[in-house]
């Protein structure tokens, strides 16, 4: 790996994971350099080249704002600013208090005209509505509390009336910023040619890679879809969790993934194959979830590569396994790192219960609150026209509709039928409902 960058010139001990990614601490947790980097197969590296790319991209956009800025103060003087300052509105903010929500407590306007004013109404007269305002607490369209972007770190915070600080300074007071501007854009660009570097690095790294389990930090969004066939892990399933009721005579339970709450945000909904657990009005005891950066749920492709390196110590991929379960947060509620690997090497597969058999009723919509679970809604009360159900509705439709999910198993077939067809009966239902209440 070292002669590796030195034949690109660019030295192992000079390029760090700091100096390629942003918040490399979560990106590679548990990942200890670029040999590990190179072990982490193609989804890995490629996802960590989407990252270095959009850290590249960020650089840049931070690069052309500097230079806009740089290019607007250069040879300018207060009275520039005073005379710019004429095509912008100057203000007379006629009430100021503390509106009753507030959290800060900080006074702020209070009048009509101040609240339906627009940003970049007031630029170069009064912070509170410049284009150039920096962070701070805002409410509607303006600042209460901020900062000048064009003054950068030499700025003090201002309010949303304060005159802006630009008209009083010498052409020699802004010189100084323009010298600022520039020496930042230097530091930015030398950082986004590290950046670059690294890009390089992780595109030689890729060729050849073979394909393994992403890291729990590199999971895409959509890594589950509907219908993808998974394993999930209830080996630490215990009597302290909601779980204590739990149906089972192993710890690996084959599972589809279904439409739940948060899908592709965050959320992971699952439908084992046979009940797990004695909550019955979820999906008749096969219902489950977990957040994306939990590892109990694995694509089968997942599961089974992990599981051979796991059981195939002197050929198998342990140093992965090491890394893979070195991503995972320490700090998981009732998971332990120890007992997960020992059960993928020796856990065993629940079986189902005896003489059960997959349902095919319908899935019951007989209330507002079964549809309104059908159809993932904290609230119907919430939707307040027939467009927004039917909407709503179709979400989830265009994730669960058979005719998505035409080229899979029979157990995905099934859930896709009778999911579909109950989401027509809640949709249904929900906007007869409407309907009787607008009466």
């Amino acid at each position: 790996m070292k002669n590796e960058l030195m034949r690109r010139n660019v030295p192992a001990t000079a390029l760090t994971f700091e100096d390629v990614f942003s918040y490399s601490r979560y990106t590679l947790r548990g990942v200890s350099g670029w040999g590990t980097v190179a072990k982490l197969g193609n989804k890995n590296i490629v996802a960590l080249i989407s990252s270095a790319r959009s850290n590249e991209q960020s650089l840049t956009g931070q690069v052309a704002k500097l230079k806009q800025q740089q290019s607007l103060l250069r040879d300018k003087s207060g009275n520039d600013f005073k005379e710019m300052a004429k095509g912008f509105e100057n203000p007379v903010i006629t009430e100021i208090g503390v509106p009753s929500d507030s959290w800060t407590k900080d006074p702020e306007p209070l009048d009509a005209a101040s609240k339906n004013r627009e940003g970049n109404a007031t630029t170069f007269n009064m912070c509170g509505w410049c284009k150039h305002s920096g962070g701070g607490s805002c409410r509607y369209g303006y600042h209460i509390t901020t900062t000048c972007n064009l003054l950068g770190d030499s700025s003090s915070e201002t309010r949303f009336n304060t005159p802006c600080l630009l008209q009083n300074k010498t052409a020699e007071e802004i010189a100084t910023q323009v010298t600022r501007i520039e020496s930042e854009i230097t530091n930015l660009l030398a950082r986004r040619e590290k950046v670059r570097d690294g890009i390089k690095l992780l595109q030689h790294l890729k060729k050849g890679a073979p394909e393994k389990p992403y890291l729990m930090s590199l999971r895409p969004h959509d890594h589950f879809n509907v219908g993808d066939e998974v394993m999930v892990y209830i080996g630490q399933w215990g009597k302290n969790t909601e779980h204590k009721s739990l149906i089972k005579d192993g710890v690996w339970v084959p599972a589809i993934i279904v439409f739940g709450y948060r899908h592709h945000d965050g959320c992971v909904s699952y439908q084992t194959l046979f009940p797990i657990h004695t909550n019955m009005s979820f999906f008749e005891g096969r219902g489950g979830g977990s957040g994306m950066s939990r590892p109990e749920v694995l694509l089968r492709s997942e599961f089974n590569y992990l599981q051979e390196a796991a059981q195939n110590k002197e050929n198998g991929d342990l140093g992965f396994i090491g890394t893979w379960l070195g991503n995972v947060d320490d700090d998981l509620q009732g998971f332990k790192k120890a007992k997960f690997l020992r059960d993928l090497s020796t856990g065993t597969l629940a079986s189902p219960p005896v003489d059960w058999q997959p349902p095919t009723d319908e899935i019951p919509v007989n209330t507002v609150k079964e549809a309104e679970g059908v159809l993932q809604m904290l609230d119907s009360s919430l939707f307040k026209t027939e467009k927004e159900i039917k909407d709503w509705a179709a979400m989830q439709l265009r994730h669960v509709h058979p005719d998505k999910l035409n080229a899979v198993n029979s157990n995905v077939k099934s859930y896709a039928a009778r999911q579909t067809r109950a989401v027509f009966a809640a949709r249904d239902m929900l906007i007869a409902r409407l309907s009787n209440r607008q009466k």
